[in-house]
């Protein structure tokens, strides 16, 4: 048999199921795609990139087009890209997706690097002003550390006749 009978023949037998299955699925997972419903943007893209897919599979190319993605991509960007999202809708006729994610990724880096800053300042920052609380939490740590090693000496003088199988601690 020829092969590319087999595929004609494979095509019409699974393009229906395709336009029934498939295609509503795919419609409606780009109607509800956004952005900011995902933890960054690679997942994002991992996802939208999926639905392209699907929508391709199904001759389905209106929607899945590179200008498409783009006008999603930049629509649904959380609030603290939309300065960049802004700019690059203005330069989207000069641009493929492949230039937008590279972009828009440059700037997530850029805020998770910050935010990561940000975090180590404040927290040395923190420490520095409650040093007095960091003495009394090392006092704290050591009494309880204390404790903890009468317990278990208690224990192991409770046992009677030396015979310890085991020794439990708290």
């Amino acid at each position: 048999m020829n092969p590319a009978q087999v595929w004609k023949d494979l095509r019409e037998t699974y393009a229906q199921s395709c336009i029934d299955f498939l295609l509503p699925r795919a419609m409606q997972k780009w109607n509800l795609l956004k952005f900011s419903d995902f933890p960054n943007i690679h997942a994002y893209n991992a996802e939208l990139q999926c639905i392209a897919t699907d929508l391709k599979e199904c001759d389905h190319g209106l929607i899945c087009t590179d200008t498409q993605m783009i006008l999603k991509i930049l629509t649904t960007v959380p609030d603290y890209m939309s300065h960049i999202a802004s700019f690059l809708f203005m330069q989207k006729d000069n641009m493929t997706y492949r230039d937008i994610f590279r972009e828009l990724r440059k700037v997530e880096s850029f805020v998770t690097l910050r935010k990561e800053i940000m975090a180590e300042s404040s927290s040395d920052n923190m420490e520095s002003q409650s040093f007095e609380n960091d003495v009394d939490k090392s006092k704290r740590k050591n009494n309880r550390r204390k404790r903890r090693a009468e317990r278990i000496q208690t224990r192991v003088h409770s046992c009677r006749g030396g015979n310890v199988q085991f020794l439990q601690r708290s």
